[in-house]
């Protein structure tokens, strides 16, 4: 059975792969165009107001949303 989530291997985030773009043939992530994906990812969190989030300003996080700590590419 194939995974149904994947994440993006530039800006971390889970994505569902309803989710992504196709462009130009090929999938490309939304939110920062990247068209490289990892299947196999560990440490996830999820960021709902980065402006009071102590995680996400050590991990330089800006923006809400679901992310992997850890990725293998």
């Amino acid at each position: 059975m194939p995974k149904k989530y994947i994440v993006c291997t530039k800006c971390k985030r889970i994505l569902n792969k309803k989710e992504l773009i196709h462009r130009e043939n090929r999938d490309v992530c939304p939110f920062c165009g990247n068209d490289r994906f990892t299947t196999s990812f560990s440490n996830v969190f999820l960021i709902i107001k980065p402006e009071e989030s102590n995680v996400a300003k050590t991990i330089q996080k800006k923006e809400s949303g679901l992310f992997a700590l850890t990725i293998e590419i």
